[in-house]
Order: C-alpha cells, then structure tokens, then sequence
C-alpha cells in the first residue's frame, strides 16, 4: 500500500483515535503526541493489515498504556489534586480539529479514572464509554476475554464507589451553574448551599505553578464559605465567560483580563456534587 492510501485510512479513524488516546490520557497534547507516533508507526511498517482500523486502535492502545503507566509515576508526585486538561469553548469539537469530543469524556469522568491502572482504565474506556466488545479489546490490548471482563468489571465498582457517579449532564445543568454563579454574585450563602449536595467537594488543580487549595475541599458547608470567601477578595478584578468545558457546562474566569481558570461541574440530582477548577497555566494555554 502506498503511503498516500495509509494517510486516507489513518484519517479516516483519526477521530476515535484521537478520543481513544485523549481519555486515556486525560491530557490533549500528550494525545495528539501518540496519535502521531501511531501514524508513524503505520506509515512505516511493511506488515501485511487485514483490518486496518483494528490495528490502528491497537497501536494507539498499546502506546497509551504505555505512555499513561509513565505518567501516572509523575502524578503521584504532582503537586495538590490533578484534572485533565479541558476541551473548552468549542461546541464539543476538540481545538485543533473538527474532531468531536465523546460526549461521556466529561472532567468528572477522567478524574475517576485516575483510580484506575492502566490496564483497568483503557479497558473500562473501549468497552463501557466506547462500546467495543471484550473479544475486540482483548486483541487491542493483549488479554484474554474474560480478563478483560474481571478487569472492567473492577473498574465498575470502583468507580460506583466514588461519590462522584459516571453520570452525563442534562438540560438542567446549565439553570444550575447559573444559579451557582447568581448566588456567588449576591453573596447569598443559603442559595449557594441549597445547590450543593451535603458532601460536595471542590478539587482545585494548580500544579505547583499558582495558589491553588493543595487537598480537595469537602462538605458543603466547607465548600461554600470557601467560595464565598474568594468571591469577596477577587470582587472587583473579575469577569466570567460562560462556555462548555468538556461537554457540560462551566465558565472561563478572567483576571485583569487575563485567563485566570476554568470551572466545571459534576451535577446530581439537580444539585452540584463536584467542582473542578483547573488553574495550572500549563493546562490554559490553549484558551488565552
């Protein structure tokens, strides 16, 4: 096959490869990084393919086990809480592309499953949030069926233990975040905390780089005179920019008109259980 016709059939799965590398991951430049060493290694190997989309998925797989089982080394030694970076503004396209993002790669979703090995989670990712079946992960990640069956399974529990739950948001959602945002605006510390769920927990991610709470912050009352607080120093000097933020709703904050963090919610029950801040500037970058 010439290289023109790989280039055709590597563009053709580019997408889901790219979404594939992205939640194992977490993290869009490390995934476009494999994406492209998948391509590589495509372009240049002479091996005969009958099913070319299968043998890209196993590469790009492989490469981010790989690659994840290297950064989950330096995330045990990061600094505070770690988020993945956020797919922003964008009307669920990735930024660089016209490649949707998956509508379950929520931050709540990627932040669960950094409890996960390597194994569990590109397993738990190919068949629970992208459909496939044990017998095709099996091949792509090199185990057998019913290995693949225990291992999604664990991750399953694991996951259902949290008190963050796998679950999508709705059109509720964004009246919620409004409501958030209307209640940190008049100062009203009873509306605030009529929107979070009694165990709420604020994860700010700072990276070692900026002021950021170095452990989660837990219980809604915790949690709303947190934000209460720094709603009242940083009163004057702020504006919000309401956007999507990995497909469910959140906002932009500028400061001095500079991209200060980027907010996101996990929503439960009409109320909000989770709230990820990512302040690292190293994961804002892409929306200044």
């Amino acid at each position: 096959m010439d290289a023109d016709n790989k280039t055709t059939i590597f563009n053709r799965h580019r997408a889901e490869l790219i979404n594939i590398a992205y939640g194992m991951l977490g993290n869009l430049p490390d995934a476009r990084d494999i994406v492209q060493d998948a391509y590589i290694k495509w372009n240049e190997s002479d091996t005969e393919v009958h099913n070319h989309e299968s043998y890209l998925k196993t590469i790009v797989s492989r490469l981010c086990i790989d690659r994840y089982r290297s950064a989950k080394s330096q995330r045990e030694e990061y600094m505070g809480p770690w988020l993945p970076q956020p797919v922003v503004d964008s009307d669920s396209n990735l930024p660089d592309s016209n490649i949707e993002l998956h509508e379950k790669l929520t931050v709540a979703l990627l932040y669960l499953l950094e409890n996960l090995s390597p194994d569990q989670r590109a397993i738990y990712l190919l068949h629970d949030v992208f459909g496939y079946k044990f017998s095709e992960i099996s091949e792509l990640v090199d185990k057998k069926p019913a290995t693949c069956r225990k291992a999604a399974q664990r991750a399953r529990q694991n996951i259902q233990h949290s008190t963050i739950s796998n679950i999508t948001p709705n059109p509720e959602s964004q009246q919620i975040v409004d409501e958030f945002i209307e209640a940190l605006y008049l100062r009203d510390m009873d509306k605030l905390q009529a929107i979070l769920t009694d165990n709420a927990v604020l994860y700010s991610d700072g990276g070692g780089e900026v002021t950021a709470a170095p452990k989660p912050i837990d219980s809604m009352k915790k949690v709303s005179k947190f934000l209460i607080s720094i709603a009242e120093k940083n009163e004057a000097d702020i504006d919000l920019e309401m956007t999507s933020v990995n497909n469910c709703p959140g906002f932009k904050v500028y400061q001095r008109e500079t991209l200060h963090s980027i907010w996101t919610f996990h929503i439960h029950r009409s109320r909000i259980s989770a709230i990820f801040v990512i302040l690292n500037p190293s994961k804002l970058e892409a929306y200044e």
